[in-house]
């Protein structure tokens, strides 16, 4: 296990930065769940699964570990769909402007980590088309 980031590919370093911004995308949903009461335990669990996968692809020299990349975008992908579904009654009254479904949080904040979300997913995309190891 090498965690020195002199030296790596930028298939490594990406996904370096992935984990950091699952890390971040961690921290401000925990921060909303917690105060709005929208905690959802399977958001937590796949975001820390992601974080996981591509903190261990970073560290790890093995090829045989090459498939953790597209494991940490799929847990960070089905972290956003259970955020999304817990949210909907968020978009729905802050779109229509009335509180019919009885929502808690605004959509400010909503809009915010699903931007978050977008950006660690497409980073993590982006990670699994890059090499590990320079050619």
């Amino acid at each position: 296990m090498n965690l020195n980031v002199k030296g790596k590919s930028k298939g490594a370093i990406l996904s370096l930065t992935a984990a950091v911004l699952d890390l971040a995308v961690l921290i401000g949903w925990s921060i909303y769940a917690g105060v709005n009461a929208y905690f959802n335990p399977g958001t937590l669990i796949c975001l820390i699964l992601a974080i996981a996968c591509s903190a261990l692809y970073f560290a790890s020299e093995k090829p045989q570990l090459d498939f953790l990349p597209l494991a940490a975008v799929l847990s960070g992908s089905l972290a956003f769909a259970f955020f999304g579904y817990i949210s909907l009654p968020v978009w729905q009254d802050g779109i229509s402007g009335f509180h019919m479904y009885g929502s808690r949080g605004s959509l400010e904040s909503v809009i915010v980590l699903t931007a978050a979300f977008l950006i660690e997913i497409v980073v993590g995309i982006v990670c699994c088309f890059l090499r590990k190891k320079e050619a």
